[in-house]
């Protein structure tokens, strides 16, 4: 075996690295007893010797002390150590193999030796019967057990690999890296059910390690037997009292992935008596595992319905429980089915009168653009609830976004300026009063409201960083174009990365037709943040329109006009807003624009007709379209 063996680690690397040091720690030898008057003088100069870094001096003394007494192991121990200072390291060897005949119970000189043999003179062999001596001298003797893992293991040799974790296993020990050594072994010599022994010997000693719940686990389910590996990881759960935090996150993740397999939540609802403590648990878990990425969609409508399951079971033991009645009407809102959300909510008002519950019945009116009973609800809740509640807020922000997005501003602002007077030290509130005269296009009342709040937001970053980017389109839309750049400016030099913002200040731009270098820096940044964004694509389109480059232009604008559709496509056409009408009405007249720039007469005709369609108020568009004639078609 070549001596670079006895330093790979291999599969025991992880773990031993903390079971085990590299090199063995001896203690220095006691002072030799019994021994000569002489040959003790000679032993005590050669410590001083040592302690003043004289370690030839040493050296020689200590041998002096042996030519008076060469029955001392204490003194061809302390001579080793010295030696091996001396980095020589064969005579070492030697020093510590006349100690080890001396003392051959002794564990320290048979490590001293060891370490002679691997780093002095190579003798694997006998390197490794020290080993093997230490394990039956001291059975407790960890480090000896890891180093002859690697030797062993290094050397494939699988039959002292199993005998040596199977003597290490016998020794009774509470040191759970070293039992994790053990597991790791036996996993690595594909035996899981002694790798398993050791997990369960751990988890009794000490049942609140979870990454071991999650070790015997997970060896469960590689074997096959997944409902089994799901008791596992509910027991160990079960010692955190099916708590959700950084100790049992994992064990949850994997619990609920194997529910996500055919039947295996069916197997757990059907349990009877059914575990209701960790059935109440599953259905508040589960929710907050659902993905919120589109491209997981079969994944989330799994999750959803096994909660509603879950809630199912729940409700059918506990039909009194509100709370149950209360997280299922949710459940039912967020699958958007609010129709069948407001009855549960209704029923869960039957049983307590949670304004939580009334909330929701309101959210289920919301949520199908029914205004009046919402905001019926909502005002009912927004008079009786008092203003240090902790729902308060949000009553007053659903009743005022309520009133909003079904045009009734004035009310919204009523709304937000009687919240203004309850809780003056909530700024969000007068920031809400602000944006409904921006909704009104009321730019001389939004400016001051806003600007109002500017010195009082240095503590208010992310509130701060939305009254800028409100402001700089009060200032846009009211023809304070330098204003509105320096306030776009000051917001991206405390929020680099707001896309938003990125966008709208090359837009304005590219609209102006001036500093377009900048305006295509911006834009480019905004689009690293959101790559598929129609009205970003739409303003790089127009940065290019405005350089002259218009079949780039015509690229960005085609996948703008694109991208908008679909997203409009989605949303029923009742439901469809002004703004986004607005937006795509935009976007048209810009690839009119640079289809008529590269001569496509029909093309740039069909896109404005469309564009006037949606906004039968622009005045531009109806222009184009009255004032064209063939001969215009070579250029914008």
């Amino acid at each position: 075996m070549k001596t670079r063996t006895l330093l790979i680690l291999l599969g025991f690397t992880g773990i031993a690295g903390c079971a085990a040091p590299g090199k063995a720690v001896v203690p220095p030898p006691p002072e030799p007893r019994g021994t000569d008057s002489r040959a003790l003088g000679h032993f005590i100069d050669a410590k001083r010797f040592k302690i003043a870094g004289r370690i030839e001096e040493a050296v020689e003394s200590l041998r002096a002390a042996i030519a008076i007494d060469s029955t001392a192991a204490t003194l061809y121990n302390s001579l080793a150590h010295n030696l091996i200072a001396l980095n020589r390291l064969a005579e070492a060897g030697e020093a510590a193999r006349k100690a080890v005949r001396l003392e051959p119970r002794s564990a320290a000189h048979r490590w001293l030796l060891y370490d002679t043999l691997v780093e002095g003179q190579r003798d694997t062999l006998l390197a490794t019967a020290q080993l093997e001596a230490i394990t039956r001298l001291n059975p407790a003797d960890f480090r000896a057990y890891t180093h002859l893992l690697q030797i062993y293991t290094a050397g494939r040799q699988r039959q002292d690999v199993l005998r040596i974790l199977d003597r290490a296993a016998s020794v009774p020990t509470r040191n759970i890296r070293f039992d994790l050594l053990i597991a790791d072994g036996y996993r690595r010599l594909n035996l899981p059910v002694r790798a398993a022994g050791i997990y369960r010997r751990i988890l009794h000693r000490d049942p609140e390690q979870a990454p071991i719940w999650n070790l015997l686990g997970d060896l469960t389910l590689a074997g096959g037997d997944t409902l089994k590996a799901a008791t596992i990881y509910r027991s160990g759960l079960a010692h955190f009292q099916h708590r959700l935090n950084k100790t049992t996150l994992t064990l949850w993740k994997k619990l609920i992935a194997i529910y996500d397999r055919e039947n295996h939540l069916e197997a757990l609802i059907s349990e009877t008596p059914p575990d209701t403590l960790f059935l109440d648990r599953l259905s508040i878990h589960l929710p907050q595992s659902i993905p919120r990425s589109g491209a997981e969609s079969g994944l989330k409508e799994r999750r959803y319905g096994h909660t509603e399951a879950v809630l199912e079971r729940l409700i059918g033991v506990f039909p009194e429980r509100h709370d149950l009645l209360g997280r299922k009407a949710s459940l039912l809102l967020d699958t958007n089915r609010p129709g069948e959300a407001r009855d549960i909510f209704r029923r869960a008002l039957s049983l307590d009168p949670d304004p939580m519950y009334r909330l929701g019945v309101a959210h289920s009116y919301l949520n199908q653009r029914d205004w009046d009973p919402a905001i019926g609800i909502l005002n009912g809740l927004f008079g009786e609830t008092p203003a240090d509640s902790e729902l308060y807020a949000r009553i007053a922000f659903e009743l005022g976004r309520a009133y909003a997005v079904s045009n009734r501003t004035a009310q919204a602002r009523d709304v937000y300026s009687k919240a203004v007077n309850a809780r003056p030290e909530d700024l969000r509130f007068r920031l809400a009063v602000g944006r409904t005269y921006l909704a009104e296009k009321n730019w001389e009342a939004a400016i001051p409201e806003l600007e109002s709040l500017l010195s009082r937001l240095e503590d208010d970053p992310e509130l701060l960083e939305d009254v800028l980017y409100d402001l700089g389109h009060g200032y846009e839309r009211a023809g304070r174009f330098d204003s509105a750049v320096a306030v776009f400016q000051r917001l991206l030099a405390r929020a680099p990365d707001n896309h938003q913002a990125l966008n709208y200040l090359g837009y304005m731009f590219a609209e102006k037709g001036v500093r377009l270098g900048e305006a295509e820096a911006y834009i480019e940044r905004a689009l690293k943040g959101d790559p598929e964004n129609g009205a970003y694509l739409d303003s790089m389109g127009w940065v290019y329109f405005q350089q002259q480059r218009y079949r780039e232009a015509m690229q960005f604008l085609k996948r703008a006009l694109n991208a908008e559709e679909s997203r409009l496509n989605k949303i029923e056409r009742k439901f469809r807003t002004a703004g986004q009408l607005e937006n795509l009405s935009i976007i048209l007249d810009h690839v009119g624009d640079a289809a008529r720039a590269l001569g496509n007469v029909d093309e740039a005709l069909e896109h404005w007709r469309r564009a006037a369609e949606l906004a039968p108020e622009n005045e531009s568009i109806r222009r184009k379209l009255q004032s064209f004639r063939p001969n215009n078609a070579s250029g914008p």
